[in-house]
């Protein structure tokens, strides 16, 4: 194409242009309508079905259009019902459109990224009381923005650190439910925590020389952590060297045990009679248990009274 003939296309894209902006200068205003972009077939937002010359028009126009409308909801709406809005704000209506259509109020929206870094700060505060050092990760996920509303940040109930946690995010209308949507985290929690000094077997009593203390990443491990500061613990399984008290590996041990010596209180009345005897099998407080004497034949039942200690009524 000539430059000449290039420069008189663009001459008469200028008047054509002049002639669309005429009225502006109009001391009407003048509204456009027109279908500009197809969503799911008749279904737009209003900013795309119409198109106001005028700023006081525009202003005007779009809250009757979207009385009582929720952010995201929709009406069906005919040319008559908008007609009948703009003449009343003075506007003389061009219409380019279709006689019926779909409007919908533009959600006023949050960031995702505003709302993850929030739930994150959440989350670390939470397990921060709970553990020496904590590192919260936005996992991979994908979340779109979150409608402007009433919100609140649902915490687990148990904040134990674990290596994927969730964060809910609770959306309402007054009283009236939106949503709830999980953001994900990945999670490190470091704290000091019991390990085995050296390999346990199963059913021996967790010693102080047997353990020490390592800094360990605790929401890595499967199993609820073990303190054995103020009760007595045993192996209930064989604990490997370098290996963390677990509930899986470690539990109370029984004050009565099997194979074990324990004392025998023998009740006559009120005669307390005291001799010697082996567990045959464990108990904890108030159970009863199969005890062999060292003197004399046979079993007997009795219940555990203490720790070593049995009584026989």
């Amino acid at each position: 194409m000539s430059y000449g003939r290039k420069r008189t296309l663009r001459l008469l894209g200028g008047l054509c242009g002049l002639l669309l902006l005429a009225p502006v200068a109009a001391a009407e205003l003048v509204a456009h309508f027109r279908l500009a972009v197809r969503v799911d077939t008749d279904r737009v937002v209003l900013g795309e079905v119409v198109r106001l010359i005028g700023e006081d028009a525009e202003l005007w126009a779009r809250e009757p259009l979207l009385h009582r409308l929720a952010p995201g909801e929709a009406r069906q709406v005919q040319r008559s019902d908008i007609e009948r809005v703009l003449e009343k704000a003075g506007v003389a209506v061009r219409w380019r459109g279709i006689e019926s259509t779909v409007v919908q109020r533009e959600p006023v929206t949050i960031p995702a990224e505003q709302v993850v870094a929030r739930a994150q700060q959440a989350l670390e505060g939470a397990l921060r009381e709970l553990y020496q050092d904590v590192v919260v990760r936005p996992a991979r996920q994908r979340l779109q923005s979150f409608p402007v509303s009433d919100m609140a940040l649902r915490l687990p109930a148990e904040p134990t650190a674990r290596r994927r946690m969730a964060v809910f995010i609770d959306s309402f209308d007054g009283d009236r439910a939106l949503q709830s949507v999980p953001i994900w985290f990945e999670v490190e929690a470091y704290q000091s925590v019991l390990v085995a000094g050296e390999e346990i077997p199963a059913r021996t009593m967790l010693r102080p020389e047997l353990l020490k203390t390592e800094r360990r990443d605790v929401a890595a491990l499967a199993r609820p952590l073990l303190s054995v500061e103020d009760k007595s613990y045993w192996a209930v399984a064989p604990i490997a060297a370098g290996a963390a008290l677990t509930t899986a590996n470690a539990a109370p041990a029984p004050p009565v045990r099997a194979d074990q010596p324990v004392e025998i209180v023998v009740a006559v009345g009120a005669v307390q009679l005291r001799a010697q005897g082996t567990a045959l099998n464990n108990g904890f407080i108030g159970d009863e248990v199969r005890v062999a004497r060292l003197q004399g034949a046979g079993q007997v039942a009795a219940q555990v009274v203490g720790d070593g200690m049995v009584l026989v009524r």
